[in-house]
């Protein structure tokens, strides 16, 4: 896992709770809060209307009722019946009972007058679509919320990159710059906190390593001058046998100068057969007959190393002249004795010192090992060499040796720079020897090479030990079995995932032990399986080592992600990964999956998301039973192949798709494919945003099939009622008629009485 990655999941940790506790908790409050205060907002508009048609209702007017309430259900659209009972529970409005709505609320006022209850008024509405504005504003604002985090997210993680990351990625590049042997890379400006401090330590490295490398250097020249001024011949040679440079005991010994000889073969001087194979081989060290440029042969002793110089490998050879020795031959021969005690070593040269530890004889190898003459190193200890230098722990220990005159064996120390060019590694032995009289005279002892042995050790060692870090830095546990199945090694990682099992997990304890111990029955869980089950499919697991991931159950809820590859030698890796905190949220994102689900397919409208091309993604409850086909089945297909809907329809939802413009249409249809029935509907096609690009939409829809017929019963209604009202004005204007002409003919009728009683008063006295 990358720093980076690191670094963000914590934020992510707080801003994924923050969303969580602000959906769950603070915004289903303010929802809870939101629906309550509209139940009671719709009642006391319930009781306003109820206390408003009392005189009406007590006057029995029931087109006045009817007004009333067909003029407040066309100001609250959204209360979707309205009731209105007598006292005797006879229903007032409307005149015919109406279908029964599924889904909605319901609210009843009593209308009372001073006499008592003389009616009851009842509604049914959609809570839903009532809080559905305010809901989407809850919505945006948890939206608006998501996003402040995430920028705020975003921002430190940009701030974290700038002020950790990039400095010790510039770091890491000067590091890769300084192992090239550059030591110019540009470091970034230090600054006052730990990363400061770190690059203020690296530039102290840096300059430290480049002291080291020119000390090396100057080492190196001066070997080489040393070289220069040896007094043994030495010469490099190319694969053909060219001479490439000499030194000037070269040019003394065979009497010729350096600019003649630079390109002859080296065969003209050493006229052998060592040297008649091209490409020439190194010479571990042989007598053979050499030739000045006089044309005098003279005896020589000659080892030729191969050496690496710009990719090219070449010979150094180192010629010793035997003149003087083959003189002496016949002393050495008395001094034969010596060198019986060594006679069963096979070691590359012999040494021999005085009372004082100061050399006295040495063989010539030691010549090629250390690029001098023989000579050149009597007279010198062991400690002049570089022995009180290398370990001064080892020093002190043989320096006790040699004073108590004990044998010491496998004494190794570096003459000259340790890894340098010229630099070598070196291993003595020595036995005491004494005169006759018993007294000490000196050590005579073998001395050897190692210094390819010594490399190969310490490569090794670094090796392994890079093998290690590199086991111990990787954030899975690790564990490498041998061939025989038995542990070799396992990192932190793996002890701390398995802790249990710590007395085990050591070198030398085979796998299939660790797996039938009793505390490894008690750790895992094997869930429906039995225990021997489980532990017999692990071991075959184990023995096939296929790569493939597979998921471990422990006893205490954590999960193990395991895999193991073969080896080429037989053995088997295993890598574990204690993925628990990955399933816990997998967990809670199928969760929180399965909850959004339900929360769509509980929704009233059908709900239906589209890609940029017109493909479901994603369909509720409602919109399958809609559309006649199970949602499962939906995804992947175009909406086209669901449902026909008219051109400028599937333009407004193509609209909001692929151009990010949201439209409602109140009056559509859609003609489902599965069965060709066609559906009134109402729908809101809108965009979805990312990026500031429209990339899909979302298609809300709900069949208004109830509506529709719900007008055309309220139209049939109003018909009826206006033909009812115009009768009745009918008879009403009938009736006026007709009391017109009775009191017009009564007015008639009393005139024609009063002019008769005017004209027949007073009456003659004979009628009394």
């Amino acid at each position: 896992m990358s720093i980076r990655a690191k670094l963000l999941l914590p934020i992510m940790a707080v801003v994924v709770a923050v969303l969580v506790t602000s959906h769950f908790i603070a915004f289903a409050a303010l929802k809870d809060n939101l629906v309550v205060e509209r139940f009671r907002s719709e009642q006391r508009a319930l009781d306003l209307v109820a206390l408003a048609i009392v005189p009406d209702v007590l006057g029995g007017d029931l087109g006045k009722i009817h007004e009333t309430l067909n003029e407040v259900r066309q100001r609250h659209t959204w209360w979707k019946s309205v009731t209105l009972t007598g006292r005797s529970g006879n229903r007032l409005y409307p005149l015919q009972a109406e279908p029964p709505l599924a889904d909605l609320a319901g609210l009843t006022s009593e209308i009372a007058s001073p006499s008592g209850t003389v009616g009851r008024l009842a509604i049914a509405f959609d809570m839903n679509a009532l809080v559905e504005t305010a809901l989407v504003v809850l919505w945006r604002l948890e939206g608006v919320m998501t996003a402040i985090l995430v920028l705020g997210g975003i921002i430190v993680v940009a701030l974290q990159n700038r002020w950790f990351v990039a400095p010790l990625l510039r770091l890491s590049e000067a590091s890769r710059l300084l192992s090239e042997g550059r030591y110019d890379a540009p470091l970034p400006p230090p600054s006052s906190d730990e990363v400061g401090g770190l690059i203020r330590s690296f530039d102290s490295m840096r300059e430290a390593v480049g002291l080291r490398e020119r000390a090396l250097r100057d080492g190196e020249r001066r070997l080489q001058a040393v070289i220069d001024n040896s007094a043994e011949a030495v010469l490099s040679l190319s694969a053909a046998g060219q001479i490439l440079s000499l030194n000037a005991a070269a040019e003394h010994m065979f009497r010729a100068s350096a600019k003649s000889m630079i390109g002859w073969g080296i065969q003209t001087l050493i006229p052998a057969t060592a040297f008649s194979i091209v490409p020439i081989q190194a010479v571990s060290g042989i007598e053979l007959e050499a030739m000045r440029e006089d044309g005098e042969r003279f005896p020589v002793w000659l080892t030729a190393s191969e050496a690496r110089l710009d990719d090219e490998t070449i010979l150094v050879a180192t010629v010793v002249d035997l003149t003087e020795r083959k003189r002496t031959e016949q002393q050495l021969k008395d001094s034969e004795g010596r060198f019986r005690d060594l006679a069963v070593s096979a070691s590359d040269w012999f040494w021999e010192t005085d009372e004082d530890n100061r050399l006295t004889f040495v063989s010539d190898r030691i010549g090629e090992i250390l690029g001098v003459k023989p000579s050149g190193v009597l007279g010198f200890t062991y400690f002049d060499f570089g022995l009180s230098d290398y370990d001064p722990a080892q020093a002190q220990a043989h320096a006790e040796d040699l004073d108590a005159h004990r044998p010491f064996r496998d004494l190794t120390f570096a003459v000259g720079p340790e890894g340098a060019k010229d630099g070598k590694v070196i291993r003595i032995s020595g036995m005491p020897f004494f005169n006759e009289d018993g007294a000490f005279i000196g050590y005579r002892g073998v001395g050897a090479d190692i210094t390819r042995e010594a490399e190969a050790e310490r490569r090794a060692r670094l090796a392994q030990q890079q093998l290690a870090d590199a086991i111990e830095s990787i954030n899975d546990g690790i564990a490498l079995f041998d061939s025989e199945d038995r542990l070799v090694l396992c990192n932190q990682e793996y002890r701390r995932v398995f802790w249990q099992l710590g007395d085990m997990l050591v070198p030398g304890t085979r796998f299939e032990s660790i797996i039938r111990d009793e505390r490894t029955q008690t750790l895992f869980d094997p869930g429906e399986m039995g225990l021997d089950e489980w532990t017999n499919q692990r071991l075959q697991r184990h023995t096939q080592a296929s790569g493939e991931p597979f998921l471990i159950r422990m006893t205490d809820g954590r999960w193990i992600s395991s895999r193991e590859y073969r080896t080429n030698d037989g053995g088997v890796v295993g890598v574990r990964a204690d993925i628990t905190e990955m399933k816990l949220r997998e967990q809670a994102l199928e969760t929180l999956k399965h909850r959004y689900q339900l929360i769509l397919d509980s929704a009233g409208d059908g709900i239906v998301e589209l890609s940029g091309d017109g493909q479901v993604g994603f369909a509720n409850r409602v919109a399958a039973d809609l559309l006649q086909i199970e949602p499962a089945e939906m995804i992947g297909r175009h909406f086209a192949q669901l449902v026909q809907a008219s051109a400028d329809d599937a333009a407004v939802i193509t609209g909001a798709c692929t151009n990010g413009v949201a439209e409602r249409v109140n009056n559509a249809e859609f003609r489902r494919n599965a069965d060709a029935m066609a559906i009134p509907v109402e729908f809101l096609a809108a965009p979805i945003i990312e990026n500031d690009v429209a990339n899909g939409g979302v298609l809300v829809f709900r069949d208004i099939s109830l509506r529709k017929h719900y007008e055309q019963v309220l139209a049939d209604q109003h018909s009826e009622l206006e033909r009812l009202v115009a009768v009745r004005t009918t008879a009403l204007s009938q009736e006026i008629k007709n009391r017109t002409a009775i009191e017009t003919a009564l007015r008639g009728s009393r005139q024609h009485l009063k002019g008769i009683t005017r004209w027949r008063w007073p009456l003659p006295a004979r009628h009394f």
